[in-house]
């Protein structure tokens, strides 16, 4: 008998607009989701720090955000001595190659362009959850088992 897996997804995200949209999304995605919101990266580094994360499934970083942007998120994470398990998303509205090359630069292990309609991001975490749930072996799959 298979144990119902819940996924946690963490979105860091400042924008209320764009979190709307991505659990209006969301909801039309099979399977089981409990999504966290923080509104910065300095939200995300106090997780890491108080509650290390290790239940957490994957995470979608905004790269403009006020307080902590994206970019210098990925590099204090790059620099702690604690290393994360999941895979850390870029999640944005940019589409410059320059940005691409850097999020990847700094840590980032995929980097998805913000879409215009809910059926066009419903279509995207679809894809990207069955990639890194279904196909990808990664650490934290081999500790939830």
């Amino acid at each position: 008998m298979h144990s119902r897996v819940i996924h946690k997804i963490l979105i860091v995200d400042d924008d209320q607009d764009d979190i709307y949209f991505f659990k209006q999304a969301l909801s039309k995605v099979q399977g089981d989701f409990q999504l966290q919101h923080l509104r910065n990266g300095k939200e995300l580094l106090e997780h890491i720090t108080e509650h290390r994360l290790d239940n957490v499934s994957l995470v979608l970083l905004d790269l403009n955000m006020p307080v902590m942007d994206g970019w210098e998120t990925l590099e204090k994470m790059a620099s702690l001595s604690v290393k994360v398990k999941w895979p850390i998303i870029v999640y944005t509205t940019s589409k410059r190659a320059e940005d691409v090359g850097n999020a990847y630069r700094l840590g980032a292990l995929s980097y998805i362009v913000k879409p215009d309609t809910i059926i066009e991001l419903t279509k995207i975490l679809q894809s990207t959850f069955k990639y890194w749930f279904d196909v990808v072996e990664h650490p934290m799959k081999k500790e939830g088992n």
